[in-house]
């Protein structure tokens, strides 16, 4: 008996132990470290940021005074690296954000391996993990999480923390995904319950956060149900050649994005209509992009949309100081030199360099591709994805069907806080080739729902659909 309580004690202080090295490692980074960083974002922010201006009422200053509390207050690494998010979320824009966590808290975080949809005001499951597979099932509708109202939980705790250009879509950017670290992420193990509408009542689920971000931590199980709409992530191919349509599904831009294309090419050739599918598509290089709009575009020189890049102009700064404030909208607005007060002036980069604005087609006029092109996007038509929607656009013949794209283009600038947390500025503003602003997201032709779309759950059946859809609007 005497062994066995000593075996007890000496595992009670092993736990005590472990937990004490835990709340130590993700506490480490000091209230003076804090301000700094957040500091150092403030200045990065002000120097850099290419869209303030779709941040209605925001003022820079007055938020990094409110977030110095804020952040020099947080109890531990983690929900300063929170605090932090929520401060970049301020400006929305999808390519400016915390991204990455630091090296020491990345052993002690997970997802809940769960995907969520946002449609007409309800919150379903897409998709979960493989060990969830008796508890949920796809299609269901949660009603409450954490007992809490499903809509007012992710209001309160998802939507501060998403970075979205466009209002419309942010609910849709607050869903339970893979890789959402701004609103997803949690610490290990940390335990969601989750109300799922079951006819007239309400079952409760227990959902973990248990798919580390370590991967030295995942298991053999750590995958989700390939009964969901996992089959949207994949790139596939479909013909049907009695109608003469070809339809190509490209979910990243990278390698497979061109290569895909190319496997497929002497067969989209045959057909007199081709659909692309960007509308689940995170982006990645657009150098993948390039090789497959030399087949797309019919022009022996491809442009580059114009980007216009922030520039300082201390000397115009320090001008308008002797602007009384009552005219200096009015004055700044005659002279162009000063903009830079009102915080809008740019400097276009990338056309000062010829070789940059446009490139020569690689491919002969007799190898590309001279059918009706279809591209179908959404909000999850992410960067490098929005890049190749509007190059594509000075095809004239290309008709975009969908939703607007995400509004996260241009080069962003990377860096790298003192304490490892990692951050992404948009610099940039972007135009499509009729000279409006892309920067916020591109938009279609024609709108279409792709939650409605993706019901299906088939590619040659939403193949079937857009032609459907396509015949009945004569769209062409």
């Amino acid at each position: 008996m005497k062994a066995t309580r000593i075996t007890a004690l000496l595992a009670l202080l092993m736990i005590a132990g472990g937990v004490k090295m835990q709340a130590q490692e993700i506490s480490s980074i000091p209230a003076e470290q804090k301000a700094y960083e957040l500091s150092v974002l403030w200045k990065e922010m002000s120097y850099n940021f290419g869209n303030i201006d779709n941040c209605p009422g925001l003022d820079i200053d007055s938020l990094y005074r409110a977030f110095l509390p804020k952040v020099t207050e947080t109890k531990d690494d983690f929900e300063y690296w929170k605090t932090l998010q929520r401060f970049m979320a301020c400006f929305n824009n999808g390519h400016t954000k915390i991204f990455g966590a630091p090296d020491h808290l990345v052993k002690h975080l997970a997802y809940p391996l769960l995907a969520t949809a946002y449609h007409d005001g309800n919150v379903i499951i897409e998709n979960f993990g493989t060990r969830m597979a008796d508890s949920l099932h796809v299609g269901d509708t949660i009603v409450t999480i954490n007992g809490m109202a499903a809509l007012d939980y992710l209001r309160e705790y998802h939507i501060p923390y998403v970075t979205c250009s466009n209002e419309a879509y942010k609910m849709h950017e607050a869903m339970f995904y893979f890789s959402n670290l701004n609103c997803c992420l949690m610490k290990s193990d940390e335990k969601i319950r989750l109300g799922i509408k079951d006819q007239d009542k309400v079952r409760e689920v227990n959902v973990y956060a248990d798919y580390y971000l370590d991967p030295e931590k995942r298991g053999l199980n750590d995958s989700f149900y390939t009964g969901g709409n996992y089959w949207r992530t994949v790139n596939s191919f479909v013909a049907d050649t009695t109608n003469s349509f070809a339809y190509l599904a490209l979910t990243s831009c990278n390698e497979s994005f061109s290569q895909e294309f190319l496997n497929h090419y002497e067969e989209i050739q045959k057909a007199d209509n081709l659909i692309i599918n960007i509308s689940y598509n995170m982006g990645g290089y657009s150098s993948f992009c390039d090789t497959v709009l030399g087949y797309l575009v019919d022009n022996d020189t491809i442009f580059r949309y114009p980007t216009l890049n922030r520039v300082s102009n201390a000397s115009a700064m320090a001008s308008s100081y002797f602007i009384p404030e009552e005219r200096k909208e009015t004055e700044i607005d005659i002279s162009k030199n000063q903009e830079y007060y009102l915080n809008y002036t740019f400097e276009n980069v990338n056309y000062q360099e010829p070789g940059w604005a446009k490139f020569v087609n690689p491919v002969p006029a007799s190898q590309r591709y001279h059918g009706n092109i279809y591209v179908l996007m959404g909000h999850e038509t992410v960067s490098a994805a929005e890049y190749f929607a509007i190059m594509l656009s000075q095809n004239k013949q290309v008709v975009f069907l969908g939703e607007k794209t995400a509004g996260a283009n241009a080069q962003p600038y990377y860096f790298t806080l003192p304490s490892g947390i990692k951050a992404m500025i948009n610099i940039g503003k972007c135009y499509d080739f009729d000279n409006r602003d892309a920067s916020s997201g591109f938009s279609p032709d024609y709108e279409l729902d792709l939650y409605e779309l993706w019901q299906t759950k088939s590619r040659k059946k939403v193949l079937a659909k857009l032609e459907s859809i396509i015949n009945a609007a004569k769209i062409r």
